[in-house]
């Protein structure tokens, strides 16, 4: 793994994919002193959710659909073998960033279904927003950011992205005033790409 992660740093996604390539197949076949039990098929869930996101990343990198593809079919095996709220909101953005976003809505449903955390129900609002605001549902948006706003007290991407939502519902003037207030606060203006989900621990902006 720790080869892997050195890739990633690098950007070097398909040399990192080849890497995780190698840890899933431990944990599925066994072998390198990994015994086949509970235990395995938990790390495999791991190691299947983050080559997920190492062939999202490539997606991404690459523009291409079948890395996408690839890392939706990791992230549906990890669910099995080790659920998490994390992952279905990155099943979620992948299904964003193939334009499936009946899909994506449908995940981050189930997501705010569940007792989650304000950080976890703040991401899953955004990133609902954003799949809404692609189907044309402007007004749906609106009340997402806001919720996001809400969940994750007032964050610079979410105020922002609540402003940029206002505007395409024809509140020019409410879209407008939010976003002087930002600037007045935020002597480099407010943040470009506002529009991008979160799919990683670390806030990537990608589907622009």
């Amino acid at each position: 793994t720790d080869k892997a992660f050195k890739f990633e740093k690098k950007g070097k996604f398909a040399e990192a994919e080849a890497q995780w390539n190698i840890v899933v197949d431990t944990y599925q076949k066994g072998g390198d002193g990994v015994v086949l039990g509970p235990q395995a098929y938990y790390r495999l869930g791991k190691s299947l959710a983050l080559r997920g996101d190492t062939r999202a990343r490539l997606g991404q990198q690459s523009k291409s659909e079948k890395p996408f593809l690839n890392a939706l079919t990791d992230y549906k095996k990890a669910q099995e073998l080790s659920p998490s709220y994390e992952t279905t909101i990155k099943i979620g953005t992948v299904y964003t960033a193939l334009g499936k976003y009946q899909e994506a809505i449908k995940a981050y449903d189930e997501v705010l279904a569940a007792g989650i955390s304000n950080e976890v129900r703040g991401r899953a609002y955004n990133n609902r927003a954003l799949a809404k605001g692609r189907t044309g549902d402007w007004q749906g948006a609106c009340e997402d950011y806001t919720e996001a706003v809400s969940a994750t007290k007032g964050t610079t991407e979410a105020l922002t992205n609540l402003a940029l939502a206002k505007f395409e519902t024809g509140d020019i003037k409410g879209s407008l005033t939010m976003l002087r207030q930002q600037s007045a606060e935020m002597p480099l203006g407010p943040i470009e790409g506002a529009e991008g989900v979160t799919l990683f621990p670390c806030p990537l902006p990608w589907i622009v």
